[in-house]
């Protein structure tokens, strides 16, 4: 059986080749990302020397792939097609990176995110954000395209202080924005299970409901959107239990159906270590939002 490459020299075989395939007409720039909860990834940004923005490949994900058996050519193949996509995409993309500058034509699309403070001490350090309980509200700016998607560009503490706003007002905009940007999607968990799994169980058997947003993509933002937990705790007539899927979703559970707060942390410990990406926990805490203050806390 062949030895596996290292991931060093993986990176430099994978680098090498995307030189000679993209140099003549791109930019190339290698780079270690802070991802979230201090994932640091390596990343080859590939920009046409006409354009100004272009796609990030991380080669982290290519390794894994790599290691789980396909063969390095299959790999370098596969790397190709996602570069020729995307900067094919961004030949079309509308955006001016140039506008990112100015913080008039940038204000109505800044959006935000909850992350876990514990694990992105180093990030929180380069960013504008606020404390909610222990997780951190950051920003970001939210782009949308017919060829490329939806993308998100965070907000640092440098663009902060070129644009001359605090964290307090970026906040106010993103509690306007976002609930525009990215409504807030609320299903029992047995529908989705029947979207997705073809789950045939009554939808009233599961007392589970599901909070993200459209794009189901950081949407554990939602529980910050204006009123929205005031309405499900006046239609439920209880408080809500909130159990931190990940920093995508929560699930929202009726306050009567939950008798200990210790187990249910149990719980998201162990859907933490078994079914949840690393880079993608939000918290091992459990949350309850009070329908008689309005307020979210961490369960006691």
């Amino acid at each position: 059986m062949k030895e596996l490459m290292k991931f060093k020299d993986f990176k430099k075989l994978v680098v090498q080749d995307i030189r000679e395939h993209y140099e003549e007409d791109c930019d190339i720039k290698e780079q270690e990302v802070l991802k979230n909860n201090s994932k640091v990834l390596f990343g080859i940004s590939i920009c046409r020397k006409d354009r100004k923005l272009g796609p990030t490949v991380y080669l982290d994900n290519y390794y894994e792939i790599y290691r789980m058996g396909k063969p390095f050519q299959s790999v370098l193949q596969q790397l190709h097609t996602v570069i020729d996509r995307e900067l094919e995409a961004a030949v079309g993309f509308d955006f001016d990176i140039e506008n990112f500058q100015n913080y008039e034509k940038i204000k109505e699309r800044i959006v935000f995110r909850l992350v876990n403070a514990a694990k992105n001490k180093k990030l929180l350090q380069q960013i504008p954000h606020i404390m909610f309980c222990d997780l951190a509200i950051c920003f970001a700016v939210y782009l949308q395209d017919k060829k490329i998607g939806s993308r998100s560009i965070l907000i640092y503490n440098k663009h902060a202080e070129t644009w001359n706003v605090t964290a307090e007002e970026l906040c106010a905009r993103a509690l306007e924005n976002t609930p525009k940007l990215l409504p807030p999607d609320m299903r029992n968990i047995g529908e989705l299970l029947e979207e997705f799994d073809g789950y045939r169980g009554g939808i009233d058997e599961l007392p589970m409901y599901v909070l993200t947003n459209k794009i189901r993509c950081m949407g554990a933002s939602a529980i910050l959107y204006p009123d929205i937990l005031k309405e499900v705790a006046a239609e439920w007539k209880t408080d809500i239990v909130l159990f931190p899927s990940s920093i995508h979703e929560w699930i929202a559970v009726p306050g009567r159906e939950v008798d200990s707060t210790d187990r249910a942390r149990e719980i998201v410990h162990e859907v933490n270590r078994v079914c949840v990406n690393p880079e993608e926990v939000l918290s091992e805490n459990v949350y309850l939002y009070s329908a008689d203050t309005g307020e979210v806390r961490i369960a006691a």
